[in-house]
């Protein structure tokens, strides 16, 4: 099962940082765009993947999901059921695109959380109130920190 997990996030991964990468390269040729991927894994949250596309060091694109029982979380959108129990009337896929446009702008680094695993910074925690330490830590890691 676990290979078949890895098998999925790979297709994932690699059809998502071949469209960045293409799409990038057609618009603006003289930059250098490159694709890291990061994992997080845990039992609660499932298999974390972050895609960090940079222009040299300069993070330009975050995207991020979560795969569990080899289904992405994000194709779910909204069936994925936070909204009807989110404070913020969103669902995890617009939760989860706010924390990404977060960390492109902020970056990494510069994210707090509380015991629980939920952001601290202000400016963030007013677009998601879902549990995003395990997206953070996969962001960190296609970083190599």
């Amino acid at each position: 099962m676990k290979m078949k997990k890895i098998a999925i996030v790979f297709a994932l991964v690699s059809v998502i940082a071949a469209g960045i990468i293409f799409a990038q390269s057609r618009s603006n040729a003289k930059d250098s765009h490159t694709v890291k991927t990061g994992t997080y894994e845990d039992a609660q949250f499932g298999l974390v993947v972050a895609n960090v596309v940079l222009n040299g060091d300069k993070i330009e694109k975050v995207l991020i999901d979560v795969v569990r029982n080899g289904e992405s979380s994000k194709e779910k959108f909204d069936g994925y059921g936070v909204k009807r129990v989110s404070s913020l009337g969103k669902e995890w896929w617009e939760q989860v695109a706010f924390i990404e446009k977060w960390i492109e702008k902020n970056g990494v680094d510069s994210a707090t959380f509380d015991k629980s695993g939920h952001i601290t910074n202000m400016d963030a925690v007013s677009g998601a109130t879902i549990t995003v330490k395990p997206f953070v830590e996969a962001v960190k890691d296609a970083l190599g920190k």
